[in-house]
């Protein structure tokens, strides 16, 4: 599984209110979201960790501890 397809299986990876075009995506389908990740950066949450193939977002800090622990 490489990172964008990680990326796109993360639930609420994308800042919706920050997509161009949103009818132009479905935000429920996972080669759409990788789409808009590669087409669109800027509207995937950040801080995002990625590790041993999983990934969470880091807002609120703590989640980060979910994959380091």
């Amino acid at each position: 599984m490489d990172d964008f397809e990680i990326l796109a299986n993360l639930p609420d990876v994308i800042r919706k209110s920050d997509v161009f075009e949103k009818e132009k995506y479905d935000f429920e389908d996972v080669e759409s979201i990788k789409e808009l990740i590669r087409s669109q950066p800027k509207c995937v949450q950040r801080p995002i960790l990625v590790s041993g193939g999983e990934a969470v977002i880091g807002r609120p800090p703590e989640n980060i501890l979910i994959l380091l622990l």
